[in-house]
Parts: C-alpha cells; structure tokens; sequence
C-alpha cells in the first residue's frame, strides 16, 4: 500500500545523495515490510531490486550538473512504523478509558450514586411524588414526630403542640399504638385578661384494650364548669386509665344511626374521588430543590404549591362530586339555591385571596418512596379575614415519620385503674346531685305554696304522704338509695331546711333553703349547708 509520507522521505533522500539500498536499510530498521518498500519505490519511479535501484524514465542528456546542496538526514524525520503502532495504542487505550468513564458516569447517574439535579436518569418530582402517595396504603407499622404551633403577632393568642410515638396495624387483630403528646395555649380576651392552659398525657393501645394518663391538666378556670358535673380532672392526673375499647365501642354503636355506616362511606367515596381529580388534573405547581440527607437515607425534596387556575378549571368535576355527596348525606333534600358551581368558584377564589397560595414541602425517601418528612409554614394576615383586627397569624405544621414497616413496641403499664372504676362513681355522684338538685326545687314549690318548708320532711325523712309532690319524693329516694347513697335525711322548720345524705365514698351531699348544695350533713332545719 503506497504511503505518502514514505513517498516524500524517499524523493528527499535521493535528492540528499542517499543512495536506495542505504534507504531500504533505514527503512528496514523501522519496521517496514520488504512489500510496503517495493510498492513505494515502484510508486515513487524507483528500482524496486535491492541494488543498483536507478530511475525507470529515459535518462536525460548528460549536461553540466549544478553542485547540489545536501542535508543531513538525522534532521529529517522519517515515517517510524514502531512509532506508528504505538500511537495507535495509544489512541485506542484513550478511546477505552474515555468509554468507561462515559459508562461509569452513566452508571452511577442511574443508581443515583451521584445524582446531581440534571441528571437524566433522576425521576420526575411528579412520579415520585405520586408513587410516595399511592406507597401511603401499603404503610402498616411507623414512628412519627409531629408539630403545630399558631402564633399571633399582636399577642392576643399562642398556640402549640407536639405529638410522637409510634404506630403498627400490621396485625389487625393487635393493633398498637404508642402517643405522647403536650397542648399549651395562652389566649387574652377582649378585656386583657390572659387565660393560659395546658395539657399533657399518653396514650398506649394494645390490641382492644385502652391506657391512657393525664400527666398535666390546667384548664386555665374550666375546672369549676367540669366540677359542676362532678367530674375532677385531678381524679385522673398522673394515674393509667384502662378503657376496654371493644366494650365503649359496641356502647357507642348502640347510640348511633343507623345510617352512620352508608353516611362514612359515602364521605370516604367522595374524598377518593376529589383527590383522583386534583391528580388527574395536576392542580399543583412543584419546585426542586437539593436533595437533603435525612436520619435514614437520602430524601428527594419539593415544595408544592396550589395552581389557581388549574384548580379553577377542576372545581366543575369537584362541584359535581360534592353536590353527589351533600345529596346522598341529607337524605335526597334539595339544595340551598346558592350551592351553584358560580359561587363555588368564588369560595375557592376568596380562600386562596385570604391564604394565599400555600405550599409544602416534601421530602421524599430516594429508596424506599415513602414520604419522610411533610411541613407547612405560612403567614396569613388576619385583617383579610376580620378587617377590625390586625396582626399577622404564623402558621405552621410539621409531621416526621421513620421506622416505615418496622415493628413497633408497645408495653401495657404495671398500674392502672379501669374507667368504670372512676367513672362509675362519678357517674352515679351526678346523678345524686341531679336529684338533691330536684329535692330543692320541690321544697321552693312547696314554701310558694304554704309560705313554709314545714311539710317538706316527716319524722326525719322526705314526706313522700304530701299530695302534690310526695310520689316525687319518693322516687327520688329511691334512686338516690339506688345510686349508691344512703337514705336522704331531712330536717324543716317553717323558714328553713336542710336535707342531706352520705355517698359511697363517706361524704355528705346537702341541700338547704339557698338551693345550693354543701358538703355538711344535716342535723336540723337550721343546719347550714356549705
């Protein structure tokens, strides 16, 4: 094969006096072939005989030769068939490298080894996103840490909790859950007055069995409204409560329509078919951001915010889903005439007028797709909603999850006491002063009547012989006597009163002619009850 860089080392070494032979011996040296050399001598008009190679054309006349000026030929660089060779390896071994660097990257672009924001390999925020929401159903078992507060900036409100714990429903028939939590509230009225309340408990569920403990209770003047119905919050405060949620349940359902199931399962219907509309039509505007390292993995993180329009153009398809389900709930009664799609549309409008577009933002577990992390903080201006306030409201909401799928465990404490133990008693109190309470309005009806409470009692006890009010009295004897109480004692004179009786705990109940009830027992008309 005819080389032209071998071509014009040949012709500059015969024109430097070098003769063919000592050419093919350099050439030799280098590595070329004795076939590479014949074809490029026979190309550049050479002899292509080992010796005594002359040129094939006619020779011209001999005229008078010039002197001709030759050069060393170690300043000429002549075609290196080693070299050559090894340049190619040379290119080769870069193509190779320059190849598997190519793949390598490629590789730990798709593993998200490295995953930088342009990668073409990372998912899109909206996949990931909804594969997060669709992995909510497959969660049986998590440890969460939440976070509310609601703070005005004028001082007139403060708000704060706190939740965490654990929760496992990977067996339904032992379920378990474990809840600790705080509410602290500081609001001032309109007359200046702060009222500060606070709240502190936990909460274990094992299976179908209920604890619960009050480890705080501050109702910040409430107490009073609570005792008035016999219950004393500080009768529960740092004690377990055992509730048998099996037993208050079948309680309960025994209270409730029987509609509530189709009512529950219509609303649930409903919500599915809202959120498959806000899906479908992409109401939503998602921002990337780095990718943040959580206390498990890594965590892809969003913020999404509400599209107005898109929302608007959604409300239709929502109108008629809500429309469907205020029908089916209020038992086929018409609609209000302003349930319109119209004014629907301007609801959504003045909302979002009020709070603005929210957001949130979301982190998202890169492995596992389950969302880790989901927190809300905004600032809402409250003269939007009352325009005689002022002030800024700071929202914010935070709520953690980790432990996904993993067992959780929770411990039934050592010492506790069953709810009906407690409640019973206070129960039956209650309704021991409902009918001391009834007992004073009859001896009020019957001082109206004669202008004395003389009649009211007889030989120590309730006059269940008068004519108007004696089978009242009677009754409520014996269901004082049924609640546990002993037989009310009573005492009248013509101005004065003073019935009284002892409950199962060994106090005293009363009630005299102020119609308030004491704790003191009766031992004349005359006695004060306080």
């Amino acid at each position: 094969m005819v080389n032209p860089q071998l071509l014009e080392y040949m012709q500059k070494a015969k024109q430097a006096g070098q003769t063919d032979d000592q050419t093919r011996t350099v050439l030799y040296k280098n590595g070329w072939s004795e076939q590479e050399i014949s074809e490029n001598f026979q190309a550049a008009g050479f002899s292509a005989q080992s010796s005594g190679a002359v040129p094939l054309t006619k020779p011209a006349p001999e005229t008078a030769k010039p002197s001709i000026k030759t050069e060393p030929m170690a300043t000429y660089s002549f075609p290196d068939r080693k070299r050559g060779r090894l340049a190619g390896l040379l290119v080769s071994i870069i193509i190779i490298l320059v190849l598997f660097s190519a793949i390598g990257a490629g590789l730990a672009l798709y593993s998200h080894f490295w995953d930088p924001l342009w990668n073409p390999f990372r998912p899109s925020p909206e996949s990931v996103i909804l594969k997060a929401w669709n992995n909510l159903n497959s969660i049986k078992s998590e440890n969460f840490n939440s976070e509310f507060s609601l703070i005005n900036s004028n001082g007139s409100f403060k708000v704060n909790a706190k939740a965490n714990g654990g929760v496992d429903n990977s067996d339904v028939n032992n379920k378990l859950a474990l809840i600790q939590g705080s509410l602290t509230a500081n609001v001032k009225d309109s007359a200046g007055s702060q009222h500060n309340l606070s709240l502190a408990g936990e909460i274990r569920l094992l299976s179908k069995t209920l604890y619960f403990k009050l480890d705080d209770v501050n109702l910040g003047g409430l107490e009073g409204l609570l005792l008035m119905f016999g219950l004393d919050l500080n009768d529960f405060k740092g004690q377990w409560i055992k509730i048998d949620t099996e037993k208050t349940l079948e309680q309960y359902s025994n209270t409730i329509p029987v509609q509530q199931a189709e009512l529950e399962k219509n609303y649930q219907e409903a919500l599915n078919k809202i959120v498959k509309i806000l899906l479908d039509k992409k109401v939503y505007d998602i921002n990337q951001f780095p990718d943040n390292q959580g206390s498990e993995e890594k965590e892809y993180h969003y913020s999404v915010s509400l599209n107005r329009k898109k929302l608007i153009d959604a409300s239709p398809e929502i109108f008629n889903v809500l429309k469907d389900y205020f029908s089916k709930s209020t038992a086929g009664q018409l609609f209000q005439p302003d349930f319109t799609l119209e004014n629907f549309q301007k609801s959504i409008n003045d909302m979002l007028d009020k709070i603005g577009d929210m957001s949130a933002d979301l982190f998202i577990g890169e492995k596992d797709n389950f969302f880790h992390k989901i927190q809300v903080s905004e600032k809402l201006d409250i003269s939007k909603f009352n325009a005689a306030d002022s002030g800024v409201v700071e929202f914010n909401y935070k709520i953690e999850q980790s432990g996904i799928n993993k067992p959780v465990q929770v411990l039934a404490p050592t010492d506790y006491k069953n709810l009906e133990d407690i409640i019973g008693p206070l129960v039956k109190a209650q309704q021991t002063r409902t009918d001391m309470s009834q007992i004073g309005f009859i001896a009020q009806s019957v001082f109206s009547a004669n202008k004395s409470y003389y009649s009211l009692c007889k030989n120590g006890l309730l006059n269940g012989y008068l004519n108007t009010y004696g089978q009242e009295l009677i009754n409520l004897n014996n269901d004082i006597i049924k609640q546990g109480a002993k037989k009310p004692v009573c005492f009248s004179s013509i101005k004065n009163y003073c019935v009284s009786t002892q409950l199962q705990d060994g106090s005293w109940l009363c009630i005299g002619q102020n119609g308030i009830l004491g704790k003191v027992k009766c031992v004349s008309a005359q006695t004060n009850c306080q």
